[in-house]
């Protein structure tokens, strides 16, 4: 990771119960809570609400995909 910390690290430090969850983040298979967002920015260091600002934006295409049918619930 580019902070020196190991994803096993990070998993620990977030609070998560399994490495896949943080997996499924990074490869876009899942959004994660914005309560891991914030978190995330916390252990990372990343200032300004950055990643807070990518998720709600992720947020929004994903309910803008799902009402036009392009996105199963």
């Amino acid at each position: 990771m580019a902070q020196g910390i190991s994803q096993r690290k990070l998993v620990q430090l977030l609070g998560l119960r399994a490495h896949s969850n943080l997996v499924d983040y990074e490869l876009g298979r899942r959004l994660p809570p914005a309560d891991i967002v914030r978190a995330c920015e916390k252990e990372l260091g990343v200032g300004g609400g950055r990643l807070l600002s990518l998720h709600r934006r992720a947020m929004r295409e994903r309910a803008h995909r799902w009402s036009e049918g392009r996105l199963e619930p």
